[in-house]
C-alpha cells in the first residue's frame, strides 16, 4: 500500500492544476472580449501553458 499513498499528493496536485487551468481558460475568454487587455491575456495564456506542461509531467511520472 505504500505506493498508493505516494500517488496521492500528485493526484491532488493534478486535480488542483485542472481547476487552475479551467479558471485560466475562463479568465482568458472573458478578457478577450476587451481589446485593451491583450497583455493580460498573453500572460494568462503563458500561465495556462505552464500549468498544462506541469500536468503532462505529472501524468508521465505516474505511468
Amino acid at each position: 500500500m505504500p505506493h498508493a499513498q505516494s500517488a496521492l499528493p500528485s493526484d491532488a496536485r493534478y486535480s488542483a492544476l485542472q481547476v487552475k487551468k479551467h479558471t485560466l481558460e475562463e479568465e482568458i475568454h472573458t478578457l478577450q472580449q476587451c481589446p485593451s487587455s491583450d497583455d493580460i491575456v498573453k500572460a494568462l495564456k503563458r500561465e495556462k501553458l505552464r500549468v498544462k506542461e506541469e500536468m503532462e509531467g505529472l501524468r508521465h511520472t505516474e505511468s
